[in-house]
């Protein structure tokens, strides 16, 4: 079920940042179930048109709220990521940047380095911690818990950077063809590529 939720005020996403929720649980997950996706990337769409603007589209993985790894370092995680990438490469332009990371890293051939605690968050970002978790957890009790999880641990990865650029050039490609088949002004066109790229750029960099 998707949400469209308004003003929940994440300062570090920006003020008064709008994002649409959804959940794929695991059943759907290992049964390769990406039917949801195409509503999904039409509700974004439709949102772009009326607003100007991408409201981001976050997509928890529920059903793996006690295991230790990484979404990333699942491998039914990765092959649905993949299999979503194979049908829809334009959809990272969507992403909140609660999902992008692990759909990025999906696509690319990762090795672990380490997984630490983060003890060098600040007082507000401790906020919008808990703030996401508690839309999180009345969405469906228990996915705050793996939100906590995914942003209070770091996993660090090793990835090869020639991927990395050509995940990139793969998605701004793919992006540019999608917005440019819809009824968009070339002036919010632009916006919206700019601002996803942003993200995408940012959940991008391994350093």
């Amino acid at each position: 079920m998707t949400r469209i939720v308004r003003n929940i005020g994440l300062q570090k996403y920006g003020e008064g940042l709008a994002i649409l929720l959804h959940t794929i649980d695991k059943k759907q997950l290992l049964a390769g179930d990406i039917e949801n996706i195409e509503s999904l990337v039409d509700v974004s769409c439709l949102e772009l048109k009326s607003s100007g603007v991408i409201y981001p589209l976050n997509i928890s993985i529920s059903g793996y709220g006690v295991d230790p790894r990484h979404l990333a370092q699942i491998p039914e995680v990765v092959a649905w990521f993949r299999k979503v990438h194979e049908a829809y490469p334009y959809l990272p332009i969507f992403l909140s940047p609660f999902i992008l990371h692990v759909y990025l890293l999906s696509q690319l051939d990762t090795e672990v380095v380490e997984t630490v605690g983060i003890t060098d968050l600040t007082a507000e970002e401790k906020k919008e911690v808990d703030f996401m978790a508690a839309i999180l957890n009345n969405t469906e009790p228990g996915l705050g818990e793996e939100y906590r999880k995914q942003m209070e641990f770091k996993t660090k990865f090793k990835v090869n950077m020639q991927q990395v650029q050509e995940l990139n050039a793969q998605i701004n490609f793919a992006a540019g063809l999608y917005l440019r088949s819809h009824i968009l002004s070339e002036v919010t066109r632009e916006k919206a590529l700019k601002d996803a790229f942003e993200r995408i750029n940012l959940a991008l960099d391994f350093s």
